[in-house]
């Protein structure tokens, strides 16, 4: 992450998180995270530590730094806000 973390979202069927970032006027980073939640069947499926991986790494998502983001109610589109005075959006 570069710069200082300004949101975080949280996908709604909890398995994607998103972190936005950035320097102001400079650039407005966005992270994305898978999260997989280990097997249920396994005998130490509570005590198993959650994988996370990277989805997508977007260092230039917008030209300045984003302020705001969401998912949408179904978890389809990722919506980012940014300082840019632009809005964006991804399945």
């Amino acid at each position: 992450v570069d710069g200082r973390v300004n949101a975080i979202a949280i996908r709604p069927d909890g398995m994607e998180i998103a972190i936005a970032s950035g320097q102001i006027s400079r650039n407005g980073q966005l992270l994305r995270l898978s999260v997989a939640k280990p097997a249920a069947e396994s005998a130490d499926a509570a005590a198993a530590e959650l994988q996370v991986s990277l989805v997508q790494l977007e260092p230039e998502w917008h030209t300045d730094t984003i302020m705001a983001m969401a998912y949408s109610s179904d978890s389809k589109w990722l919506v980012t806000a940014s300082a840019d005075k632009t809005m964006r959006s991804l399945a």
